[in-house]
C-alpha cells in the first residue's frame, strides 16, 4: 500500500471512527454529548500556538466532538476557542469556569471569559478547582456563587456546575449546599475514592464529566490507551482530554470507539505517578504543563 492510499484509508477509517462515537445525555443538563471532549489544557494552554490550537478545535469539531472545556488559568485556551466561535458557536456545548472566589474577582474573569470566547452566553459555568472547607466561602453574601445566579438569572449562563480534583468529599458537600448540574472530577482507575461522588452525582442527576483521564499521559505508560478510555466511558457522560497535536486527538477518537473493558491493576508504583493531583500528593508534579503562578484567591470581599 503506498502512503496516499494509507492517508486515504486513515481518513476513512477515522471518519467511521467520529461517526460510531457514543452520545449521552448529560444528566438534568439534557445535553446530547460525545462521549469524547476536547480539554482546554495540552497545546491550548501554551502562547504562540493560535493557529495549531485552531486547527485542532476545527478538527474536533469536524469529527462530531460537541464539549469544549475551558478556564481562565489555561493560559490563551479562552481566545483560542474564541478564534473558532466567532463561526461555529452553535456547533459547541461551551464549559468554562470561576477560579476566583469573592464576588468581584469572579465577575471579572467571567467577563473576560465573555470576551475572549467571543460569546454572549455560556452552555456551563463552574466553580473551578473546589479542595477544602474555605472553598465554601463562595457561597457567602460577597462570594463568588452569586457572579453564578446572576449570570444564570440574566440567561447569560444555562447550567451550574462544580469541579475538583483534590478531595471527593468536598465535591459531595458542596453538592449538599446547591443543587448544581454538573460535576467534573477524575475519571481515573488510580484514584477510586472519587468513584462516590460520581454515585452521589448520579444520585442527584448531575451530569458527569470525567478529567485527568491519562493522568497528563502517566497512565499509558502502563495500560492499553483503549483499556483506559473503557474505564472512563463506564464512569462518565463525557471525558475530556487535552490534545498536544491533531494525532492524539485521532488516536482518542479511535479509542473511544474500540475500547477495551478489562480490569487495570493499579500498583503502589501507578498510585504514586498517576494521583500526583490527588488531596495528600501536593509534592507530585504537573508534568508536560503550562503552569501559570496562580493567583491568590480572596473568599469575600470587603463591604
Amino acid at each position: 500500500m503506498d502512503l496516499k492510499t494509507s492517508r486515504v484509508l486513515q481518513s476513512f477509517l477515522l471518519k467511521q471512527a467520529a461517526q460510531a462515537m457514543p452520545l449521552r445525555k448529560l444528566g438534568k443538563t439534557g445535553f446530547p454529548v460525545r462521549a469524547l471532549g476536547l480539554g482546554g489544557q495540552a497545546l491550548l494552554e501554551i502562547e504562540g500556538q493560535a493557529k495549531a490550537s485552531r486547527d485542532l478545535i476545527n478538527k474536533a469539531l469536524d469529527l462530531g466532538l460537541n464539549y469544549f472545556d475551558t478556564a481562565p488559568m489555561y493560559g490563551p485556551s479562552r481566545q483560542y476557542l474564541g478564534d473558532t466561535l466567532k463561526t461555529r458557536r452553535n456547533e459547541i456545548i461551551l464549559a468554562s469556569k470561576l477560579y476566583q472566589r469573592d464576588r468581584s474577582g469572579a465577575q471579572k474573569e467571567l467577563d473576560s471569559s465573555f470576551k475572549l470566547l467571543n460569546t454572549s452566553y455560556i452552555d456551563i459555568l463552574q466553580i473551578h478547582a473546589i479542595k477544602d472547607e474555605e472553598d465554601l466561602g463562595v457561597f457567602k453574601k460577597y462570594g463568588a456563587f452569586q457572579v453564578m445566579l446572576d449570570a444564570k438569572k440574566a440567561d447569560k449562563v444555562r447550567f451550574l456546575g462544580i469541579t475538583g480534583h483534590y478531595d471527593p468529599d468536598m465535591l459531595i458537600r458542596f453538592m449538599g449546599e446547591y443543587d448544581f448540574d454538573t460535576v467534573l472530577l477524575p475519571v481515573n482507575p488510580a484514584v477510586p475514592e472519587f468513584n462516590k461522588a460520581i454515585v452521589e452525582a448520579r444520585k442527584r442527576d448531575m451530569g458527569v464529566i470525567g478529567m485527568k483521564v491519562m493522568s497528563r499521559g502517566i497512565l499509558p505508560m502502563y495500560f492499553d490507551h483503549r483499556a483506559i478510555l473503557g474505564y472512563a466511558l463506564q464512569k462518565a457522560d463525557v471525558s475530556i482530554i487535552g490534545c498536544s497535536t491533531e494525532t492524539d486527538l485521532e488516536k482518542n477518537v479511535f479509542g473511544i470507539t474500540n475500547p477495551i473493558f478489562t480490569p487495570l491493576k493499579i500498583t503502589p508504583e501507578i498510585r504514586e505517578r498517576a494521583a500526583f493531583f490527588f488531596k495528600g500528593s501536593d509534592k507530585g508534579p504537573w508534568p508536560n504543563t503550562y503552569q501559570p503562578d496562580l493567583p491568590k484567591i480572596q473568599y469575600e470581599a470587603k463591604k
